[in-house]
Order: C-alpha cells, then structure tokens, then sequence
C-alpha cells in the first residue's frame, strides 16, 4: 500500500479530493494536509521574473519540503505527493504559464536549498520520482458538470434554474455557458453569482446562479462541493476521449504510480487524450511530470 499525500489550494479538495481518488484507488491511503493559498488567482508575471508571487514561491518550497532530507524523521514520509492547483480563468488562454512558473520557482528554490551536493541530488532525484503537479480545469467544480451525481448533490435538494450547460457540445475544462439570464444580469456586488468580475466560463459561480431561488445561493463549496468531489466518479468525466484531458492527465500519472485499475474502469480512463502539458513526462523533468 502506499501513502499519496496531497497539497491542495481549497478547503473542498483538502476534504475531498483524497476520498474522492480514493474510490479509485482503494488500495492505497491518501492524505490531505491544510490546503495552501492558491497561486493561480491571479496573473502570473511572464517568466523568467525576478519576483516571485508569494503564494507560488510557498507552494514550490511546500513541495520541495515534504521530501527534503533534513525534515524531521518522526512523522510518515508519504510515498508519493501530489500538488493541486485550478487553472483559473486568469490562464485559461495559456495554461503552460502556470507550469512554467512552477517550474522555474522549483529550480530556483532547489539552487538555493540548504545541504550539500549529495543531499541535494537526492533530494531531486526523489522530486522527479514522487511529485506531481496537476491542475482542474477551469476549476474543479467544472467536473460535477460531467457527472449527473455529482451535479445532483452540488444543487441539492434540486437546483432553482434550468442548467444550460451543454455536456454534448462543450468540454467542461472549456466550461461555458449559453445562458443569458446569468450572463446578461445587472450587477449586484452582494449577490455572489452577480458581484463583479466573469461569469463566463466560471463553474462554481454558475452553480451559485442554478442554486439561488431569489433570496441567496446554497451552494457552498465546504458542504455541496465536498459532497460532490467525494463520490465524483472520474470514469464518467473521463469518458470522452478527446475531453477533459488535465483530469485524464492526472489519473494516468496516478496509475503508473499506483498500478493498473479494473476494467472497464481503466478503459473509459486511459484510453483518451492526456493534456501535454502536464502527461506523459518531459524528458528533462523536475517533478514526475514537469
């Protein structure tokens, strides 16, 4: 059995992102620890930069540390760990800027690390055989568009508008909507699918629109996003073959780590289109995928 640990950037993934690739791996343990700020809420400056957002130079040293051979010996190493970020509507024109700012921080950071050159090259050697990084796409609610349970239990007890969102024509990590009594609507900074700022391409604000009867949106992500991520069944996201490519990503580096999965589990997983940005691995790679 091995242990995954995961560094997540929400409280809904902190809670359920390891129940959720759990159902898939039920061999294996996954933990979460608290989850970290997100460094993709904003634009990235175009690399290289001498400034480092402070969020992304956290998350890198983060992952960095969990493996760094001077970190205290008394608490389970994991076997393996698992960085999750969403894409965010800031970069869903050029994703690659996410990877290539994490890249950069990470060799940065390493340059700079405390130990000698054996502690050093070991400690890379163990980032490019147990560390990944992946992203959900434009953000992770986007997936419970892909599964009619999961959807059901974010809208619960059933949502108060009609959902728009066409699964047979759009993939939801290209989420939009052709609705526009959410697109068109005035306004309202105290509403929380109307405050200022996009709405589309935006999957959790849309699901506060399908959840809110006139008097406040239910959809809390701490309560229906947790309930939806935990029992999100990834083979039904992953069922077309050309769609959703970084969740397939992510699932086919957990499967070379893991081992293979039942069929047709596996099938309806492996037999589609990974994202090249973050799968299969780069021939000069930092982390096991970037």
């Amino acid at each position: 059995m091995a242990l995954v640990q995961l560094i997540t950037t929400g409280v809904m993934e902190e809670r359920a992102l390891g129940r959720s690739l759990q159902r898939l791996f039920p061999d294996h343990e996954f933990i979460s620890k608290p989850h970290l700020d997100g460094f993709t809420s904003a634009p990235l400056p175009p690399q290289p930069h001498p400034r480092v957002p402070a969020n992304l130079d956290k998350f890198a040293a983060t992952l960095i540390g969990v493996f760094d051979p001077g970190n205290r010996r008394d608490r389970p190493r994991p076997d393996f760990l698992l960085g999750i970020d969403d894409v965010e509507l800031f970069n869903v024109d050029d994703p690659g800027r996410i990877m290539t700012a994490l890249r950069q921080t990470l060799e940065r950071r390493l340059a700079e690390w405390p130990g000698n050159a054996r502690s050093i090259d070991r400690l890379r050697l163990e980032l490019r055989e147990k560390v990944s990084f992946h992203v959900m796409a434009p953000m992770t609610e986007a997936y419970f568009f892909a599964d009619p349970a999961a959807l059901d239990r974010s809208t619960a007890p059933a949502p108060d508008r009609a959902n728009r969102f066409n699964l047979a024509t759009c993939d939801v990590e290209a989420f939009e909507i052709d609705d526009p009594d959410y697109l068109d609507a005035t306004t309202d900074p105290a509403c929380r699918w109307r405050k200022a700022g996009p709405r589309q391409g935006h999957p959790k604000r849309y699901l506060c629109y399908l959840t809110d009867p006139g008097t406040g949106a239910r959809y809390r992500e701490s309560d229906h996003g947790v309930r939806a991520l935990a029992e999100l069944e990834w083979p039904t996201v992953a069922s077309d073959a050309q769609r959703a490519r970084f969740a397939r990503s992510l699932l086919a580096d957990l499967i070379e780590m893991l081992g293979p999965l039942t069929e047709p589990v596996a099938e309806a997983i492996t037999t589609g289109e990974t994202h090249p940005l973050t799968w299969p691995p780069p021939p000069d790679r930092v982390l096991r995928n970037l």
